[in-house]
């Protein structure tokens, strides 16, 4: 741009179509692992596509392959906009594409690399740039900044530069039209911004507000369209008829993915996407069919939000540019051709934009004003039309009134506005960390594994997050070493019921023999304990290892789980901590219980020798008593306590197995 041009006839364009880019992402791993195979050629400006056994050509104003660049794709696409928007025109740029295919990170991507920047951040940098180069080449020109930032979800538009609170779910802002004035979003912020810098702050803010979630085919797939809108008043001090405001769409929307592929039970979200989009095409169909048709077709804008919000790009003043980004892998190839199938038809629909100047657009202002001023004169009119025709009289002066000054000073109040509730978000996390903290501290001192992994489960529940079936098994896990003692006591009661019989036999076999009456019961009784206790001890042992046996596998998942929890894109710290809580205190209860069995089974043991001395010079009857208690003696013993092992190195993420 090499300045502003002059009114002429040159203003209004010669009736250009929408501009179609296809950009196709290189194939992801998984589809490389799969063994997935390119069925997407680009050559030039020509692509050609195998489906079904048949190669398919199209023909696109770009092709953008997979070498291709973000610096690429804005020189081609964002920079010829900022130019277009400096000259006075409205603009308006769109992906669209199956979920995973690149829309985001084309449009929208602020994280990452700083070559891997999306259009929206690098058009918010050019944009600034080409203004202060402007500014210093001619000193009479001036400008104003303006910006915006709407997304969609579930048919419910919300703004993204406020910040939302729980109070706000369900609450959406409402879409206006009027003459002079056209669609609208009623409410919606539109912040002054001075810089780039603060420019993409609030892109940055925005985009984290942004609906995402999971789906099968993207991690943090985009689940709400959203518009970035910036708007650029000119105003040149020497001529104000050279005065113009310009507006640049920009616009992600949600992925597309075929029924079926999505592993997620959303169906309102789902539904709302595919209406939208479904609601998108028909309005391409009829635009793209208007131009041979005799009669002028009817365009469904109103059968979504997003078609409403995106009316004045398609059929009202501004230039308008398609990305529809494709996977290249033959698993895609049905939403791939669906996709390339909606670019050929966009690309056959035509727009009219014409330069917009602030002085046209006041007169029409001041025009519409007067036609309603005579509808409310009118005898015919009643109070509720008065009524409407007043409101539209009034929010009309009001725009025409608006003042670059008025709009820095809502800009600057919005800004103190976001600032106040920055810092109640920052005091209450601090207050909701201390708590949290409070709350581990107080588990940690309490020691008690049980009450930690309930803290742990209802936390998830709180979030409705969906809980791994190891907390459930832990939790049962937990009740057997009571049940174990419990055994162990039993068995410590028998013993010591034996030994008494056996000594009260010895005393009676020494007063009158082994036959007496006293004798031979008090022999069945010692023999029966005996008996018991042999068949009890080594049941009780297995039971034990199988117990330590089930711990080591619940640890194994709770480290796999830990790792997942440090690698997450977004880390959960609370939901962490108490992870953690969980893995060292079933450290010590493992220690702990493996200490209790073996005081246990050390209580039970008896100092036999003599006994069985004693018992072995007598008479054949407690000469087999004798023999009962060798087989007592015979048990295996444990000798210490042990320490829970760390399995293939994923109980614990400390002790990571690099070579697993």
């Amino acid at each position: 741009m090499a300045g502003q041009p002059a009114l002429a006839a040159e203003d209004v364009t010669e009736s250009p179509h929408v501009v179609v880019a296809v950009r196709l992402r290189p194939l992801n791993d998984a589809e490389l692992s799969e063994g997935n195979k390119k069925v997407v050629t680009p050559d030039g400006k020509k692509l050609v596509f195998s489906y079904k056994g048949q190669e398919h050509g199209f023909k696109f104003d770009h092709v953008l392959g997979d070498a291709a660049n973000q610096l690429v794709v804005f020189e081609q696409l964002g920079k010829p906009q900022v130019e277009k928007a400096f000259d006075g025109y409205n603009s308006t740029i769109f992906a669209y594409g199956q979920t995973g295919s690149g829309k985001t990170f084309t449009m929208l991507n602020v994280r990452g690399l700083p070559q891997d920047i999306g259009l929206i951040p690098r058009i918010s940098e050019a944009l600034f740039k080409q203004l202060a180069e402007t500014s210093r080449s001619k000193t009479t020109s001036r400008f104003l900044v303006q910006c915006s930032f709407l997304e969609i979800y579930n048919e419910v538009i919300y703004d993204l530069l406020v910040p939302r609170g729980r109070d706000s779910k369900g609450k959406g802002l409402e879409i206006r039209e009027q003459k002079g004035l056209g669609v609208y979003v009623k409410d919606l912020t539109e912040e002054v911004v001075a810089d780039a810098g603060q420019l993409n702050r609030l892109i940055h803010e925005g985009f984290a507000q942004r609906t995402t979630s999971a789906t099968a085919m993207n991690d943090a797939s985009s689940r709400s369209h959203c518009v970035f809108t910036i708007c650029l008043h000119y105003q040149d001090t020497a001529d104000s008829s050279r005065n113009t405001i310009s507006k640049l769409h920009l616009v992600d929307l949600a992925g597309s993915e075929k029924s079926g592929s999505d592993e997620r039970k959303q169906a309102k979200e789902n539904a709302n996407i595919n209406k939208s989009l479904s609601a998108l095409g028909n309005v391409i169909n009829a635009l793209s069919s208007a131009g041979t048709a005799r009669r002028k077709a009817f365009v469904p804008y109103r059968d979504s939000k997003l078609t409403r919000v995106l009316q004045e790009s398609f059929s009202g003043n501004a230039f308008c540019t398609m990305i529809a980004t494709v996977s290249p892998a033959e698993v895609n190839s049905e939403e791939t051709f669906s996709t390339l199938q909606y670019a050929k038809r966009a690309k056959t629909i035509r727009v009219a934009a014409t330069r917009n100047q602030e002085s046209k657009q006041r007169e029409e202002l001041q025009k519409e004003v007067e036609e309603l001023r005579k509808l409310v004169l009118e005898a015919s009119s009643t109070e509720e039309l008065e009524a409407r025709h007043k409101a539209e009289i009034e929010a009309l002066e009001a725009f025409m009134k608006d003042t670059w000054e008025d709009k820095q000073r809502l800009s600057k109040e919005h800004e103190e506005q976001r600032e106040t509730a920055r810092k109640e978000v920052e005091r209450a996390n601090e207050q909701r960390l201390t708590e949290q903290q409070r709350r581990l501290d107080a588990l940690r001192k309490l020691g008690d594994l049980g009450v930690t992994l309930q803290s742990f489960v209802a936390l998830g529940t709180s979030r409705g997050e969906c809980c791994r079936t190891w907390p459930e098994r832990l939790a049962s896990l937990l009740r057997i070493p009571q049940q174990l003692l419990s055994r162990h006591h039993g068995v410590r009661l028998y013993r010591d019921g034996a030994m008494a019989d056996i000594r009260e036999l010895l005393k009676q076999a020494a007063i009158q023999g082994s036959e007496g009456a006293t004798s031979s019961l008090l022999l069945s009784q010692a023999a029966e304990k005996l008996k018991l206790m042999a068949t009890e001890v080594p049941v009780l042992q297995e039971t034990e290892k199988s117990y330590k046996g089930q711990l080591c596998a619940v640890r194994a998942e709770i480290g796999i789980t830990l790792k997942e929890a440090q690698e997450a894109e977004q880390v959960d710290v609370e939901a962490l901590a108490l992870l953690q809580l969980v893995d060292t205190q079933l450290g010590h209860h493992y220690a702990t219980t493996s200490e209790q069995f073996v005081n246990e089974v050390a209580s039970l043991e008896m100092d036999l020798s003599q006994v069985v001395l004693r018992l072995e010079s007598a008479d054949d009857q407690l000469r087999g008593l004798a023999t009962e208690l060798r087989a007592l003696e015979a048990l295996p013993k444990v000798t210490s306590g042990e320490l829970l092992p760390r399995p293939l190195g994923l109980a614990s993420c400390d002790f990571p197995d690099e070579g697993l």
